[in-house]
């Protein structure tokens, strides 16, 4: 059985970016937002207990800056993940 596995756009994009030596916060940000799914996890996880600042967050630039590009890799693969186990053609989740 093989099964296609693929990235959103905005996903495969953001991975790409942090994976470039240079890689800008600015620029990083850019591309998160365009998926409001992944925007919405960044920032909820930037306002959480475990990495809350003094300051409040106010953009997804300050949330990436908050927690580093290796955990803006990884919350972009669990929500890539999910994406890719929970929407199943044929199945509906109720």
């Amino acid at each position: 059985m093989s099964a296609e596995y693929r990235f959103c756009p905005t996903c495969a994009g953001a991975l790409a970016m942090i994976e470039q030596p240079r890689c800008e916060v600015a620029a990083l940000a850019a591309v998160i937002r365009r998926d409001p799914s992944l925007s919405a996890g960044l920032v909820r996880l930037a306002s959480s207990p475990a990495y809350a600042g003094a300051i409040k967050l106010t953009s997804v630039a300050q949330a990436i800056s908050r927690l580093g590009f290796a955990t803006i890799v990884q919350l972009t693969l669990a929500v890539t993940s999910r994406a890719a186990v929970f929407d199943v053609p044929g199945y509906t989740v109720e």
